[in-house]
């Protein structure tokens, strides 16, 4: 077992903010399902899957909820496609 002098808290990495779907979704004003959607057909932020199965959790990170975000602004509708 590792004491805390081998393992100095200044020594680890600052930790990510990660969410659950429900948490992202909600996050981002869209329903868990619409997150689901976008996970399968695409189009939605970056995800992290711990596990090879297709039921394995999935987080996102909150900075890639952020940048998906900051890459849907638009100045007028008609920049939209």
């Amino acid at each position: 077992m590792q004491t805390q002098e081998q393992w100095p808290v200044a020594d680890i990495p600052e930790r990510k903010t990660l969410l659950q779907t429900a948490q992202a979704a909600a996050y981002l004003h869209i329903s868990p399902r619409t997150l689901e959607d976008y996970r399968i057909k695409g189009g939605g932020p970056v995800f992290i899957r711990l596990g090879l199965g297709k039921r394995s959790p999935v987080l996102y990170d909150l900075a890639d909820l952020n940048a998906w975000l900051d890459s849907r602004k638009v100045a007028a509708t008609f920049e939209e496609s």
